[in-house]
């Protein structure tokens, strides 16, 4: 079973660097940590809950703004390999930005099975749409958008 599926890797060898967990001692610690950090980050600050930005019930995102009017906004999408996690394990994102003068926003996606990943991807981009047209609804403006993520296969 050395066969190359992708570039020069095997599906063995594709399969271990898609799973973050075993290069990360701690990874179920740290990955544990994150609906907790979220709740308290919910608690902690202001926050619009569960806009939606589209048409599918998972099209939904949050808003942490900050009160720097024209401040940059960091638009979120959440890891867990398209499949595991939702926007509400990831606010603790906001936590450090916000104070910091960053507007958040973290989208939720449909995720797989339910959809293709292509439908996935075209939500992510919909999502991020949606924040450039109504960036100055949240003091916001569309030419200071930045988008990050990360992925956690869990």
């Amino acid at each position: 079973m050395n066969e190359k599926v992708f570039l020069h890797y095997t599906q063995a060898e594709l399969d271990r660097n898609y799973d973050q967990r075993g290069w990360i001692k701690n990874a179920e610690e740290i990955i544990a940590r994150y609906p907790i950090r979220s709740a308290e980050a919910r608690r902690a600050l202001v926050h619009g809950k569960n806009i939606a930005y589209g048409l599918a019930a998972d099209e939904i995102l949050d808003i942490f703004p900050t009160t720097v009017a024209g401040a940059p906004t960091l638009i979120f999408i959440h890891g867990g390999a398209w499949r595991n996690f939702t926007k509400d394990d990831h606010s603790f994102v906001a936590d450090a930005l916000v104070p910091a003068g960053i507007h958040v926003v973290v989208v939720n996606f449909s995720k797989i099975p339910k959809v293709r990943l292509p439908d996935a991807v075209m939500q992510a981009r919909r999502s991020i749409a949606w924040v450039s047209r109504h960036a100055s609804e949240f003091g916001g403006t569309s030419d200071k958008l930045y988008v990050c993520g990360h992925s956690w296969r869990h």
